[in-house]
C-alpha cells in the first residue's frame, strides 16, 4: 500500500482500510497480545494526527483493519497513515517503517 493509496470517498464507512505489517525483511510481525492504533494525519497540516483503534483480523499474516465511524472520513483530503502497536511489555513499533501508507479522501457529489 506504500505506493498506492487507498481511496474512499466523503462520509463513506465502507470499505475498511486494511494492511498488512512487516518488518523491514518482509516478514508477517507478531501481533499476539497487541493493541493496534491507525493514525491518520492529513498532509501539509501541522494538526495532531488522528488515532483510532484498529482490530488484528488475521494473526499469522499480521493483518489489521479500520472501520470507519461517523465523522472519520468528513474531511477531504490526502492523509498519511501509520500503524501503532503496542506490545504487552509496554514497547511499541510503527508501520510501515520507512514510509507511510496514504488514505486519500474524495469528495462526495452529494
Amino acid at each position: 500500500m506504500a505506493d498506492t493509496a487507498f481511496s474512499i470517498k466523503q462520509n463513506s464507512q465502507f470499505p475498511p482500510i486494511r494492511a498488512a505489517l512487516l518488518d523491514a525483511f518482509g516478514n508477517a510481525v507478531p501481533l499476539s497480545g497487541t493493541r493496534v492504533f491507525l493514525r491518520l494525519k492529513r498532509r501539509g497540516i501541522t494538526l495532531p494526527a488522528m488515532v483510532f483503534e484498529a482490530t488484528v483480523v488475521d494473526y499469522v499474516n499480521s493483518i489489521v483493519s479500520y472501520s470507519w465511524a461517523d465523522g472519520d472520513t468528513a474531511m477531504v483530503g490526502d492523509y498519511d497513515v501509520e500503524w501503532l502497536v503496542l506490545y504487552p511489555d509496554g514497547k511499541k513499533s510503527i508501520y510501515p517503517s520507512n514510509t507511510y501508507n496514504r488514505v486519500l479522501i474524495v469528495r462526495s457529489l452529494a
